[in-house]
């Protein structure tokens, strides 16, 4: 073989192994089928029910269910606002959101994903009757009757799966 053949198998062998590599570290993490689209608020029935307590903080699970369609949730909601009975929206503080490197969600007929609420635990608290948020990159708002009163600030998770 001569050594230019040899140089040449062994460049195109250099980029071929770049390639490979570069596309495998472009690929992203998500746990979803191939294809599924990002869920709209018209895919998801919303629901809110307290979770827990611990170390002064609240938390409440938000629960993103299919409406019947399989789509995908990546990253944190936005523009929580919490409203009174009649409408009228409370002036609750927000806390400052990190933001997270989040996996991709799939959520399916029986599989529904989640986000968690946090609030303080002590304090005083307004009686609120929904919750409306943002969904995850998109513009799509979503709604659900929030269960009892609330105090600020409050803060919340990415999107996830599991318990």
């Amino acid at each position: 073989m001569s050594s230019s053949l040899r140089r040449g198998l062994v460049s195109a062998a250099a980029v071929a192994t770049a390639c490979g590599a570069a596309l495998a570290l472009a690929a992203p993490a998500q746990a979803s089928p191939i294809g599924a689209a990002q869920c709209g608020a018209k895919d998801l029935t919303v629901t809110a029910r307290y979770n827990d307590a611990g170390m002064g903080k609240a938390y409440w699970r938000v629960e993103f269910a299919s409406a019947g369609t399989t789509c995908t949730l990546q990253g944190t909601p936005t523009d929580l606002l919490f409203t009174d009975a009649k409408g009228r929206a409370l002036n609750l503080e927000q806390e400052k959101a990190t933001p997270v490197e989040a996996p991709a969600v799939t959520v399916a007929p029986g599989k529904p994903a989640h986000v968690l609420v946090r609030t303080r635990l002590e304090g005083e608290r307004v009686p609120a009757a929904k919750l409306l948020l943002t969904l995850p990159n998109s513009k799509d708002r979503v709604e659900t009757a929030w269960p009892e009163p609330i105090a600020g600030p409050v803060g919340v998770t990415e999107v996830r799966t599991g318990e």
